[in-house]
C-alpha cells in the first residue's frame, strides 16, 4: 500500500491483481484502489483504475500513465468544485450544514475493463459515474484508452482503416443495424409515432460522424463501440454497446495498421 497526493488530497492506494500476464513482453495491469472520504468536504471517491507496468519503453510507460491520470483528474478535479458549490447552494436554500449531515455526499465511482492487452496493444474502457447530491439520478460517462505499444502512439479510429475508405459510413450502417436489433422487441410493440422517434434517435446518435464514435475499443475479434445514455436511447435504456466483428470490416481494415497482429 502507498500514498500519493492528487490536488492536495491524501489518497490511499491498494494494488490488486487485475490482469496477471505471465507471457513474455506482455504488460501487467493491476488495480489501483482509491477511496477518499474527507471529513470536511461533501464528496466521496470510490475508484478502481488500472496501473500498467512491464513496458520496456519509458516513453510509452509515461504516455500510458499520463493518459490514465488525465482521465481520473479530469473527472475528480472539477467534481470537487461542483460538489462544494452544490452543497453551499443547498445550505443557502435551507438544507442542513454538511457538518451536521456528514453522510450526505456527492459521489464519484470509476471502474475499468481491459478489452485487449497484448505485447503491442492496450485497449481499456473506463466507466465513470458521478452524482451530485440532490440530482434525479447519477450521470454515466465512458472514456477509453487505446494505445499501440509497437509504434508508441495513441490509436485513433482512422488509424485502423485503409486511407481513403469511407469507414465511418460502414461502421455507422453496421451499428444502426445492431442497435435496431437490440431494441426490436420494444420497437415491435411501440406506437408508430414513438417507434419512428426512437429510430430517428438511433440514426442521429449513430450517424457517420466522428463525434459519435469517439468511444471505441479493440478486442481480439471485434471493434467495440460504446454509447453513453441519451446518445442513441434514453437514460433508462442505459449504456449501449455494439460489437462489430473484424470479419465484417476486412475490406477496409488496414492490414499494416494497429490490428495487423490480430488479423
Amino acid at each position: 500500500m502507498s500514498r500519493i497526493y492528487i490536488s492536495g488530497l491524501l489518497i490511499i492506494l491498494a494494488f490488486l491483481p487485475a490482469c496477471s500476464n505471465t507471457q513474455k513482453n506482455l504488460p501487467v495491469i493491476q488495480t489501483e484502489v482509491i477511496r477518499e472520504k474527507p471529513e470536511d468536504q461533501p464528496y466521496y471517491f470510490d475508484m478502481e483504475v488500472p496501473k500498467v507496468s512491464g513496458i520496456k519503453s519509458k516513453d510509452v510507460q509515461k504516455d500510458i500513465d499520463s493518459a490514465i491520470n488525465s482521465i481520473v483528474n479530469n473527472v475528480t478535479e472539477p467534481f470537487m468544485l461542483e460538489a462544494i458549490k452544490n452543497q453551499k447552494a443547498r445550505e443557502e436554500t435551507g438544507s442542513q450544514p454538511f457538518s451536521e449531515t456528514p453522510d450526505v455526499r456527492s459521489e464519484v465511482y470509476i471502474r475499468y475493463e481491459n478489452y485487449l492487452v497484448t505485447a503491442s496493444l492496450i485497449s481499456i474502457r473506463f466507466s465513470i459515474q458521478t452524482y451530485l447530491y440532490g440530482m434525479a439520478h447519477p450521470d454515466h460517462k465512458t472514456k477509453v484508452l487505446n494505445y499501440n505499444i509497437e509504434t508508441a502512439q495513441f490509436i485513433e479510429l482512422e488509424d485502423i482503416f485503409k486511407p481513403g475508405t469511407n469507414y465511418l459510413e460502414t461502421i455507422s450502417q453496421l451499428t444502426i443495424e445492431d442497435l435496431l436489433d437490440q431494441f426490436k422487441e420494444a420497437l415491435a410493440i411501440a406506437p408508430e409515432d414513438m417507434s419512428k422517434r426512437f429510430k430517428e434517435w438511433i440514426n442521429k446518435g449513430a450517424a457517420p460522424e466522428m463525434k459519435n464514435y469517439r468511444n471505441f475499443l479493440l478486442s481480439r475479434d471485434s471493434l467495440v463501440i460504446v454509447f453513453d445514455p441519451y446518445q442513441v436511447a434514453s437514460y433508462a435504456d442505459g449504456t449501449r454497446v455494439v460489437k462489430i466483428p473484424y470479419t465484417k470490416l476486412k475490406n477496409i481494415i488496414n492490414p499494416e495498421g494497429p490490428l495487423k497482429s490480430l488479423l
